[in-house]
């Protein structure tokens, strides 16, 4: 190639990769950040980072003829080409050693949208793995083994209790139903203590979303007696409707062609060891997924909230048609994890919201908590334990007799 020709071609390069490092600087940039997410402001050394590389990127495009300017854009440009690949193979090598700190799935994926963050935590941790006893072919898990006899696998207690003639209220939920309190704690028992003739079912399965607690419900309801039907909802539960993997594989509900919803994902295996060992991840490079997800944590993206909003407003529809077509009342009872006690964030103000569109009523446990903290002196840390987030006996109790309350003002007795 001609000296002149060289020269041109070298130029046309510098001219790229300057244009590249200007778009680089745009994209990180908070008024571009702010126009594709809710970001309303960003890290100011991620505003050094955006300057730093609209300034080099310029600087090589107009200055590209000079020698100086060529030889740092040569090194730069080999730099960012070299250091990917070893920094990758270096990230992996990591991830080989047990006690290695890189093995946090919480560095490559959100822990509340994304089925990467479970596969990696289950890989890496093993012991959470779920009990093949334990897992049911289309919710997931259940509250105890899943057996000929039941096939739901629903604590014994409740079985029992589904055949009581007294009148009924069933509560449907996740943990929180429960909390981490000794079983007379429990929020159904403790209801039921305040009421003089009504049986108060636990219906409640660990770890479960909203669409779980939904499928829980249509699965229950023709075998109880007319109950009155109480559906408790922590706020992390609408997120957790997105995933198709949590505490164990876990069925995924989708719309389908039509605007219909589907459910995908099932039947699940019951032995998921295998999945977990070698299961496929959405990403092919741990460095771009742990980039991507400490930018996305700087910025205060939240990932996949219209996807979640869109879901969770068809659990809850399906929720009330069934409870209104089958002459159900329905009474919602919103949990809160220990954070969100101090705030509030898009989930409490989307359910309450929706709750509120579709006429349902609810009880709402942040102001019964926080009012026990008032008149008692104690603070919110206290009504949690704080190894896992859950309520214990006393948030219970003062949740349980606000619940009952509610009942009895209902006519429940």
């Amino acid at each position: 190639m001609y000296p002149r020709a060289r020269q041109q071609a070298g130029s046309r390069l510098l001219v790229i990769w300057g244009a590249f490092l200007v778009v680089a600087g745009f994209a990180t940039n908070q008024w571009v950040l702010s126009c594709w997410s809710e970001v309303q402001s960003s890290p100011s050394w991620l505003q050094v980072v955006s300057w730093t590389l609209l300034g080099i990127g310029a600087t090589t495009i107009l200055l590209r003829r000079r020698p100086i300017v060529q030889k740092l854009s040569v090194a730069m440009f080999a730099a960012c080409v070299v250091s990917p690949p070893v920094a990758e193979l270096a990230l992996r090598i990591s991830l080989k050693v047990e006690s290695s700190p890189t093995r946090n799935a919480n560095l490559y994926a959100d822990y509340y949208s994304e089925d990467d963050y479970w596969i990696l935590h289950l890989r890496w941790f093993p012991p959470w793995v779920p009990s093949p006893a334990r897992v049911h072919p289309e919710l997931g898990w259940s509250q105890a083994n899943v057996t000929a006899e039941n096939p739901l696998g629903l604590y014994q207690k409740t079985i029992d209790r589904m055949r009581d003639p007294r009148p009924q209220v069933a509560f449907y939920g996740d943990s929180y139903v429960a909390g981490s309190a000794p079983e007379p704690d429990h929020i159904p028992a403790w209801i039921e203590q305040q009421l003089e003739d009504t049986v108060v079912l636990d219906l409640g399965v660990h770890g479960y979303g909203t669409d779980q607690i939904g499928m829980m419900f249509q699965r229950t309801h023709a075998s109880l007696h007319h109950p009155l039907v109480v559906i408790g909802v922590m706020l992390w539960d609408i997120d957790r409707a997105i995933l198709s993997v949590r505490t164990g594989k876990k069925p995924r509900l989708v719309f389908g062609e039509r605007g219909n919803v589907t459910v995908t994902g099932v039947p699940i295996e019951r032995d998921q060891h295998e999945f977990f060992a070698s299961g496929p991840l959405s990403f092919s490079s741990y460095v771009l997924a742990l980039v991507r997800t400490r930018v996305r944590k700087l910025v205060g993206q939240e990932p996949k909230c219209g996807e979640k909003k869109a879901l969770n407003r068809s659990i809850l529809e399906a929720e009330v048609g069934l409870a209104r077509a089958n002459d159900l009342d329905l009474v919602y009872v919103i949990f809160y994890p220990p954070a969100a006690l101090r705030g509030t964030d898009w989930r409490e103000e989307w359910l309450k919201d929706e709750l509120n569109r579709l006429g349902v009523p609810f009880v709402d446990t942040k102001p019964l908590l926080l009012e026990h903290c008032k008149k008692t002196g104690a603070t919110v840390d206290t009504l949690y334990v704080q190894a896992d987030g859950h309520h214990n006996a006393a948030a219970n109790h003062v949740i349980g007799d606000g619940v009952a309350a509610y009942l009895r003002g209902r006519g429940v007795r």
